[in-house]
């Protein structure tokens, strides 16, 4: 079946108080709402929105909300967010009886390279756990700018997050749902699954503390791809009706590692994936995601705030070990030099620590070292990568750092030598004792005998 268009491909659009004209490729999608297009201003490609009437007539504040959203501008570059609305639409080839009652607006076209995130949830693309975790981080940083605005965003799930898997990048679309922080938010209370609590059972609109909540549902699901909520009670229901999600994830839900309530744990057969999952993870993390669906379940002030998540999942980077055995992405715990992998079970244990201002970094295969491990306040969306371990695949025990700033580091080697270390070059990390970088010195522990060699 052909799907109706509100506007032809090749159609040049004009808007009222937009100076250019449009033109329109084509449809990249269609759904409830309304529908996205491919654009050209000029020479430069955006989105397209376009909103039916029908779903105008229901979301009476959508206008004011775009206006709002696009007078405070992003929060950060991770939001696809509205950057033109666009009313009064002429030109040729328009379908005129959708057009005339309804408007829409431009965005940036989302590059390449970018999937769901629900890709990644069903195991459909291969992604590592250290970018997966990186996903999480930025996830959260963004929506700490965006909380930040004064803003908050009330329908997050993973239908409204892109992730691309070589980098752990994050784009977050469907920005026409965020609106100032307390405002009554029309239609919109978000997606079954990733809703608090309290906006169904007690009636309140969506805001930064239910936002926090689906947050952490988010994280939780990116990092084991699982629901937070699914275990025993669910495998026990004969008919998983809509009664019985209200039910499972709304009126009574249950953490499946609730410290002390097992009775919706992980079942031992269907649930081997997030049972072994959990356990990679060390206690700090554990215990946020205790926090934010036990104690922050009923009590929204109990929730994990962005910048907690943000520090802890930094944390967890910078303690990411690579078996030797088996190349499992394993993590030390606080004050521990070694760990069981928890794929083979072999001792991982780190060959180098890097010390920078009060913080400690396993080197292992590409770990990052960031202008975050030097300064306390980097701004959102700054914190630049300035080095990154390197080496051959397979020699875990043979690691280098790579210059990957624009500026000459000083490398002392063991033998107390100086040599200049260039953008783009690497220093051998058993012939290194500091490195004085542009920004601060890192300090390089040996964590068994090296033998000394050259840059």
């Amino acid at each position: 079946m052909t799907m109706l268009q509100v506007f032809s491909n090749g159609t040049e659009l004009f808007f009222d108080g937009f100076a250019e004209s449009i033109t329109v490729e084509r449809i990249l999608g269609s759904g409830s709402q309304g529908q996205v297009y491919r654009a050209r201003v000029r020479d430069e490609l955006f989105a397209l929105k376009w909103y039916f009437p029908a779903y105008i007539r229901r979301d009476r504040q959508l206008a004011d909300r775009l206006r709002r959203a696009i007078s405070a501008g992003s929060p950060s570059q991770h939001f696809i967010w509205p950057t033109h609305l666009l009313t009064g639409g002429q030109g040729e080839g328009l379908n005129r009886d959708i057009s005339e009652a309804s408007f829409g607006y431009l965005m940036p076209l989302r590059p390449e390279g970018y999937v769901s995130s629900t890709e990644h949830y069903g195991g459909h693309i291969d992604i590592s756990i250290q970018k997966a975790i990186t996903t999480c981080k930025r996830l959260c940083e963004a929506f700490h700018a965006l909380h930040s605005l004064g803003f908050c965003y009330k329908d997050l799930s993973l239908g409204n997050i892109f992730m691309a898997p070589s980098s752990g990048d994050v784009l977050i679309c469907d920005n026409d749902n965020a609106d100032v922080n307390g405002r009554s938010n029309g239609s919109i209370i978000g997606t079954p699954g990733f809703i608090a609590p309290e906006i169904l059972l007690d009636n309140i609109h969506p805001n930064v503390q239910s936002d926090l909540f689906s947050l952490s549902n988010i994280v939780f699901r990116l990092l084991t791809r699982h629901d937070p909520f699914c275990g025993l009670r669910e495998v026990a229901e004969t008919l998983l009706d809509q009664e019985a999600r209200l039910r499972l994830y709304t009126q009574e839900p249950i953490f499946i590692f609730h410290p002390a309530d097992k009775s919706n744990q992980p079942d031992s057969v269907l649930h081997t994936g997030v049972l072994t999952t959990w356990e990679i993870y060390p206690p700090e993390i554990q215990g946020l995601f205790i926090r934010a669906f036990v104690q922050g379940l009923r009590v929204p002030s109990e929730r994990v705030l962005t910048g907690e998540w943000i520090e802890e999942l930094g944390h967890l980077l910078d303690r990411r070990i690579v078996c030797c055995e088996c190349d499992s992405e394993c993590f030390l715990e606080q004050r521990s030099t070694k760990v069981k992998c928890w794929s083979c079970g072999a001792d991982v244990t780190p060959t180098h620590l890097l010390h920078t201002e009060g913080k400690s970094i396993v080197a292992t295969l590409d770990t990052e070292i960031r202008q975050s491990h030097f300064r306390r306040f980097v701004p959102i969306g700054k914190d630049a990568v300035i080095g990154i371990v390197s080496g051959k695949e397979g020699a875990f025990d043979i690691l280098g750092l790579t210059n990957c700033s624009g500026f000459q580091w000083r490398a002392i080697l063991r033998n107390e030598r100086m040599v200049i270390v260039e953008p783009g070059k690497t220093c051998q990390l058993s012939a290194v004792s500091r490195i004085h970088t542009h920004i601060g010195t890192i300090e390089i522990e040996a964590m068994e005998n090296q033998q000394d060699s050259g840059t």
